[in-house]
């Protein structure tokens, strides 16, 4: 066998893909060249290094790492699932039950107050009995003129004034209830219009 055909079978004796035969004949054509010794020497190194660097290549330590944090992070998971009550209550539901208890606790509790309330008035004033009357004062009355009046006609303003400026007045005394009205037309400078509902 020639050089250059025992320099092309030495990768194959290292990687030891070579059949018996051959094997044997390179060995010792090797065993006797201090030269292809150096050779095989140099390619089992380089076959060693290439083989070390795959084994602890970036991609597979990556994985192993990968995969071993997926593996805890499954465990943290299925212990936060042993830790959780059978069924999960969030705080928006309890809030929301909350205040619907709210609501109804207080619908009742108005409803009952209004209904048990005799003396109920409307807001505007108080429940009118008895005579009204309905009065515009002139636009130059002072109020101390417009309480002198009212006080003499014994009556008092309940409502008003409206858009229109009209005053609704309760009488004091029924019984002088025309009196009243005939005063109150009389009273020209303050008063520019009176009468009876």
């Amino acid at each position: 066998m020639n050089q250059p055909d025992i320099e092309e079978l030495l990768p194959a004796m290292i990687n030891d893909t070579l059949d018996g035969a051959k094997r044997k004949e390179i060995e010792e054509l090797v065993a006797h060249s201090p030269e292809l010794q150096q050779d095989v020497e140099f390619m089992t190194f380089l076959r060693q290094s290439i083989k070390e660097q795959t084994e602890a290549s970036p991609g597979e330590l990556g994985l192993a790492r990968l995969r071993k944090e997926l593996a805890l992070e499954k465990a943290a998971q299925e212990k936060r699932q042993e830790r959780k009550p059978p069924f999960s209550i969030h705080l928006w539901q309890v809030a929301a039950v909350a205040a619907s208890v709210l609501l109804v606790v207080q619908t009742v509790v108005l409803v009952n107050v209004i209904n048990k309330d005799d003396d109920y008035e409307m807001l505007s004033g108080p429940s009118v009995q008895g005579a009204m009357l309905q009065v515009t004062f002139e636009p130059d009355a002072t109020e101390k003129q417009i309480r002198e009046v009212l006080n003499t006609a014994g009556v008092e303003i309940i409502a008003g004034p409206s858009a229109a400026g009209v005053y609704r007045l309760q009488l004091t005394d029924e019984t002088r209830a025309q009196e009243s009205i005939t005063y109150l037309i009389s009273q020209t400078s303050v008063v520019s219009h009176a009468a009876a509902e």
